[in-house]
């Protein structure tokens, strides 16, 4: 995902995102972004992003992120990531319980005989 150079997130926090909902950040790379060829995606990135990559926030990481105390202003959208809100955590955490249910069943009928 593209980041600004001279405004990056912090790694290992859970971050939300306008693409992708709540990430978090796992390496920021030094590769520059050619905004032409990622126009389509993220037109209102420019030559002044890096590459960022990425993971799903595990219930684990949205449990211990303190929610935002108010909501994303304009320039946190068009950098496109800010400290999640207390109803974007709520959600999030929903889908990551489920996930977690998800994989615990398809283990345990993995190890049913």
């Amino acid at each position: 995902m593209p980041v600004p150079i001279n405004d990056l997130p912090l790694l290992g926090r859970p971050v939300a995102t306008t693409s992708f909902g709540i990430v978090v950040l796992t390496e920021i790379t030094d590769e520059f972004v050619d905004a032409d060829e990622i126009a389509e995606h993220h037109p209102d990135s420019d030559n002044e992003h890096v590459w960022a990559g990425w993971r799903v926030a595990t219930l684990d990481d949205l449990v211990h992120t303190w929610p935002a105390r108010t909501e994303p202003g304009e320039y946190e959208r068009l950098r496109r990531w800010w400290q999640p809100t207390f109803d974007e955590l709520r959600v999030a955490r929903s889908s990551a319980k489920s996930r977690e249910r998800r994989r615990a069943n398809s283990h345990s009928d993995e190890a049913s005989p």
